[in-house]
């Protein structure tokens, strides 16, 4: 895993897996990809970078890698 590869990492969570993630679960990886395509017949829950919103029935998502920035870290030594 390199955060600059440019590819998605698909990972499957149940409720009860969003809670063990602060302990250091990390979930059920099922992909790594560089598009992504899903077709939804029924609505669902959804959650992009911690954030979660819902997506309604009959909704094609796809999802590319679209930019990259840099980020600054501060090491206190």
């Amino acid at each position: 895993q390199d955060f600059g590869d440019k590819k998605l990492e698909i990972v499957g969570l149940s409720a009860t897996h969003m809670g063990l993630i602060h302990v250091g679960f990390h979930g059920q990886r099922i992909a790594q990809c560089s598009r992504l395509t899903i077709e939804l017949q029924t609505p669902m829950l959804a959650q992009l970078d911690g954030e979660p919103f819902y997506i309604p029935a009959s909704v094609v998502v796809k999802v590319t890698h679209s930019g990259q920035v840099m980020v600054l870290r501060y090491n206190s030594v």
